[in-house]
């Protein structure tokens, strides 16, 4: 069997020409029957040379396509094997009244053979299947980040609401802290001050559901990023130099954000 390379020779996106040998005046592709040992490269390069004496260097061939039988009659099944293959070229050689570099589009108004109209037609649906591929992943990738984005402002917003909802209840929580601090021992065991007690406990549950805790103080260094300094106690143990001596207001954090820092006496 025969094997026959059939090239579309590339030159900034100019495809190479040349006028069929059998004097018709028409337009065609370099094809050329393989020698034994021969590559396609070096096949397509002697074609070129021996039809319109250019030299050119090919560079990387891209084997595009193979069927059995010739271009002219791919239809009928014979004893030669067809490759077609793509390769460009870095330097445009000298102009050769034989041959023409044009674009693939307009070499279909030319008068091209049957089997070059065949190969570059194909070549053309092949490129714009490849656009619009490349249209569609890219509409999918703006899809996709616009999809992030969403879910980013989604998130932020949520976190607002919830912060700003939390801002409402922190104070609440903190009332009942003081009403309680006020109670006389003597009504500590009376069922309003149970009711209290459990009005505060279901506030406590409520924070704890939405991820909040209570910052610790209490004897910790003072840190400006969890607590609020209002006041400066002097004459204090110098263990409790720069520690949090007392508490004003409870602070909390929801995970790693404060959402109110603790309002405390730093000693000095």
């Amino acid at each position: 069997m025969k094997i026959i390379a059939s090239g579309l020779i590339f030159h900034e996106k100019k495809v190479l020409l040349f006028q069929n040998s059998e004097g018709n005046e028409q337009w065609t592709i370099p094809s050329v029957n393989l020698k034994a040992g021969e590559s396609f490269k070096n096949a397509l390069e002697r074609r070129i040379e021996e039809n319109i004496g250019l030299k050119i260097k090919l560079g990387q061939i891209k084997t595009k396509e193979a069927f059995i039988g010739s271009l002219d009659s791919e239809e009928q099944e014979g004893n030669s094997l067809t490759v077609i293959c793509e390769s460009e070229i870095a330097t445009l050689p000298r102009k050769n009244d034989k041959s023409q570099w044009v674009m693939p589009q307009d070499a279909l108004k030319l008068n091209l053979a049957k089997s070059a109209k065949k190969v570059i037609k194909k070549y053309l649906t092949e490129q714009q299947s490849a656009s619009y591929l490349l249209g569609w992943q890219k509409c999918k990738a703006d899809f996709d980040n616009y999809q992030k984005k969403v879910n980013v402002l989604l998130t932020e917003a949520k976190e607002k609401t919830t912060e700003s909802f939390l801002l409402e209840v922190i104070p609440v929580l903190s009332n009942f802290d003081l009403a309680i601090a006020h109670i006389p021992q003597v009504n500590q065991k009376d069922a309003w001050v149970e009711g209290i007690f459990h009005i505060k406990k279901q506030l406590s549950a409520i924070l704890e559901k939405a991820g909040v805790s209570e910052i610790k103080a209490l004897g910790e260094k003072f840190d400006p990023v969890f607590h609020e300094c209002l006041e400066e106690v002097k004459g204090v143990p110098k263990k409790d130099r720069n520690r949090v001596v007392e508490i004003v207001e409870k602070g909390y954090c929801q995970g790693e954000k404060v959402i109110q820092a603790t309002k405390v006496k730093v000693g000095s």
